[in-house]
């Protein structure tokens, strides 16, 4: 064979291998798309269409006057889907008329590329044939959703404009961080095999099951990177979440933090909590826990990162002085106010030489009962339940019932779960010193939740219920859960016990022997009991304090009951009477301020001294004139024409005189 032959026949064995070749993929083509079309249609569809869950909208979370503390508020991501408008004559034209005036709104919107940019992205993705195209990854809120629903093309809807929203939600606290923690929140986090379980804390984790609401169920289909919707007979809808209806007020829990902020930061302390509850309800109406960051991020600020009030116990400290006497004077009931204790030189030898001392150097000697409790001597209480209690195992057994039965032995029952449960050791486990400690709030712990709703208790007259902080559970006005306080103890003591701890507790305000004696005020009595423990590190007390102030206000009747705790204040006092009373006082002062019904009559210093004035703002005068007239303040005697003016006290005429107050236009009060 001559050697062009054998190139020849080379030549025509490779275009045959050529031919074969493309006839085969010609063949596989045809058969793809007219003989297993079907078949593979199927599949195509199997894995571009899916069923998924459409999520709820989550339900809100009121306080008790209906203002929002939490809720979901929609957001959307923007995309599109250019190839909506390729086949149909309209849609093309509307498309080739509104690209250039929707590039630059996009441009102009949301303020990340110029329109040019957008204009080639949109036209090259349609010359593709895609389907979908995110055009921005900021999220938008409603009211811009329907101001994009406006634009060219987008103007035509998704199906006719090829526009996206896809919504999503976003939890929204109105009132930002207040009550932060209470609120709660609710993650959802993968376990070690890969399945999703929810975590959480405060009402939004605890009612999640409420608030979640259940989820519906529609077929989405796959458009390039993302999902569309799709609109069918199959589709079930969601159900949304239902409202939660809490007890909190917004004013008071307001006041108490910033009460509580301030306290923290002039004192240097750790951290530290408040709770405001109304006394015949056990209604909470505020829930204060901050701490100060020494360290990261949040470095120098204060946090709500821990719900202190109702998740840590500690050592009351003297709080739980009230405890003890209750059961002392319900064990012997010939004891009165007046009765004489002898404490001392401050201090006392109880069993095996464990020495408990008083604040006060050189002791208080002998005192009343009622001065004991004022002034919190330790000694004058312990004597008087190891008096009472300590002679043998039967009598110390007693004094535990007695915890028990004021409800101070087994946890309070609440609506956010919490894992502070009081730790009070039985009888079994005392030592020969347990008695006399525990009587003045040491080898025992609570948190101060289980302490205040003691007091409430007190304050109610005598009657303990538990604390609620959810009132209803609701959608629109159909009330789908309702929550009552239930009755802890009916009666934590007889009424002549009762009428002599309240006035202990009113003394130790009211008294000039009280340890709270800085936050009397001649508006309104306060009750309660301050509280100063020690804290103890790797076992040992240390000189690091926890300091409490628990009462209730008015002392005469009682419709508030307040508990403030303050861990490790640094500096500027120690004791409960100089760091947690006067937040008391902040608060209550507050709360009297606002609350008509305890605040209706209008003191008459104004009317029986004339040297006494109230504080006047600037402002309008025919505003202040109408005011001052009605609190009978005798305040000029010359005629004023101008309309804004300010106020200042003339001490040597006795009388309130006012200057011009310039207006500068544009401003306020124009």
């Amino acid at each position: 064979m001559s050697v062009k032959t054998a190139i020849l026949l080379r030549v025509r064995i490779a275009f045959l291998v050529v031919f074969l070749l493309a006839l085969a993929v010609l063949v596989k083509l045809i058969d793809i798309q007219y003989w297993s079309g079907e078949k593979w249609t199927s599949k195509s569809e199997k894995l571009s269409i899916r069923s998924r869950d459409i999520k709820a909208t989550r339900g809100n979370i009121y306080s008790d006057n209906g203002g929002l503390l939490a809720t979901s508020i929609p957001t959307y991501k923007l995309a599109f889907d250019p190839s909506v408008s390729l086949h149909n004559e309209y849609r093309k034209q509307a498309f080739e008329e509104g690209i250039i005036e929707l590039t630059e709104n996009l441009s102009s919107f949301f303020n990340e590329h110029n329109a040019n940019y957008y204009y080639r992205k949109i036209k090259n993705a349609r010359r593709q044939g895609r389907r979908y195209l995110r055009l921005s990854n900021k999220s938008i809120n409603y009211h811009e959703k329907k101001e994009l629903s406006t634009w060219p093309i987008f103007k035509e809807g998704s199906l006719k404009g090829g526009v996206i929203f896809e919504k999503q939600e976003r939890r929204l606290l109105p009132f930002k961080d207040l009550g932060r923690r209470t609120i709660g929140k609710v993650v959802v986090e993968a376990d070690t095999s890969g399945r999703a379980i929810k975590k959480g804390f405060g009402l939004e984790f605890c009612y999640d099951s409420l608030l979640a609401g259940i989820p519906g169920r529609s077929l989405f289909t796959k458009v390039g990177s993302g999902w569309r919707q799709l609109h069918d007979a199959s589709e079930v809808k969601p159900q949304h979440g239902l409202d939660v209806v809490t007890t909190i007020d917004v004013n008071i829990q307001d006041v108490s933090e910033a009460a509580l902020q301030e306290a923290l930061a002039y004192h240097e302390a750790d951290n530290g909590c408040v709770i405001v509850m109304e006394v015949a309800t056990g209604e909470i109406k505020a829930i204060a826990n901050l701490s100060y960051k020494k360290s990261g991020p949040f470095k120098g600020k204060f946090l709500e990162d821990y719900n202190y009030a109702i998740g840590q116990t500690r050592e009351p400290g003297s709080t739980f002085k009230l405890a003890s006497l209750m059961a002392v004077l319900s064990e012997n009931k010939n004891i009165e106010l007046t009765d004489t204790i002898d404490t001392g030189n401050g201090r006392h030898k109880f069993a095996k030489g464990a020495v408990m001392t008083d604040s006060k150097n050189g002791g208080y000697g002998g005192i009343t009962l009622e001065q004991v409790f004022e002034k919190s001597s330790n000694i004058g209480v312990s004597k008087l339940v190891y008096e009472t209690f300590g002679s043998d195992l039967k009598k110390q057994q007693r004094f535990y019932n007695y915890l028990a039965e004021f409800g101070l032995v087994d946890p309070i029952p609440f609506q956010i779960n919490n894992d502070a449960n009081p730790k009070v050791k039985s009888v079994n486990d005392w030592s020969g010193v347990s008695l006399p400690w525990m009587s003045i709030g040491y080898e025992l712990e609570m948190s101060p939740l289980q302490t205040l709703t003691f007091y409430n208790g007190v304050a109610n007259k005598g009657k303990m219920i538990s604390p609620i902080i959810v009132k209803e559970v609701k959608r629109a006005n159909k009330v789908y859960h309702s929550y009552e306080p239930k009755v802890i103890r009916k009666k934590l003591c007889s009424d002549k016990v009762l009428s002599k701890l309240r006035v202990m507790l009113a003394g130790v305000v009211g008294s000039k022997h009280g340890t709270a004696r800085s936050i009397r005020t001649p508006y309104y009595t306060i009750a309660g009991k301050t509280g100063t423990a020690k804290k103890i590190v790797d076992g040992k007390y240390t000189n690091n304090y926890y300091s409490s102030f628990a009462g209730y206000f008015p002392a005469d009747k009682p419709k508030y009951s307040i508990i403030v705790t303050v861990d490790n204040p640094r500096v500027h006092g120690k004791y409960g009477g100089q760091v947690a009373a006067p937040v008391f006082r902040a608060i209550s002062d507050n709360i009297f301020a606002q609350d008509m019904e305890l605040n209706k009559a209008v003191s008459k210093e104004f009317t029986t001294n004339r040297e006494i004035y109230p504080v006047v703002q600037a402002g309008n005068f025919e505003d202040l004139a109408y005011l001052l007239d009605k609190f009978k303040v005798s305040s000029w005697n010359e005629d004023i024409s101008e309309t804004w003016v300010k106020a200042y006290i003339d001490t040597e005429l006795n009388t309130i005189k006012w200057s011009e107050r310039y207006v500068e236009k544009g401003l306020v009060p124009d």
